[in-house]
């Protein structure tokens, strides 16, 4: 259940920084106040919780320490992942991620000769970072 959860959740902020080029704080509020009910009462686990929000607060960290070049809302998504997911499977979607995002990078910038400020979405490499670990853990 929570994988459709998930993907929901980012199917949502994905739109939004496409279209809008910013994340639904509004979503990011209540999947938040979700996943703390999750983890408190349904699997009370509160450790998990709280180890899974470091590398959501790493994306802050570097969010505040290089004016943004990294989105705040995409460093409050992966806090919310986080919550759900556990310190573990955060770390490998957002490695995951941020493979991909530097692939996507790199055809920007030799085939279609962008500039190295150019600026991408990154919640569409969060959500193919989240659905590729959620495949890989099936198979």
């Amino acid at each position: 259940m929570e994988h459709y959860l998930m993907v929901g959740f980012l199917g949502i902020n994905l739109w939004t920084d496409i279209r809008r080029r910013q994340i639904s704080l509004l979503s990011v509020g209540i999947f938040l106040v979700l996943g703390i009910l999750y983890q408190c009462f349904y699997l009370k686990q509160g450790t998990v919780m709280l180890l899974g929000l470091i590398p959501g607060v790493v994306l802050v960290a570097v969010s505040k320490a290089t004016s943004e070049s990294l989105g705040m809302g995409d460093a409050l998504l992966m806090l919310v992942l986080g919550i759900y997911l556990g310190l573990e499977e955060a770390v490998n979607v957002l490695l995951l991620s941020l493979f991909l995002a530097a692939i996507w990078a790199g055809i920007l910038l030799v085939v279609r000769r962008k500039k190295r400020d150019y600026e991408f979405p990154f919640v569409p490499f969060l959500l193919l970072g989240y659905v590729g670990r959620w495949v890989l853990c099936i198979y």
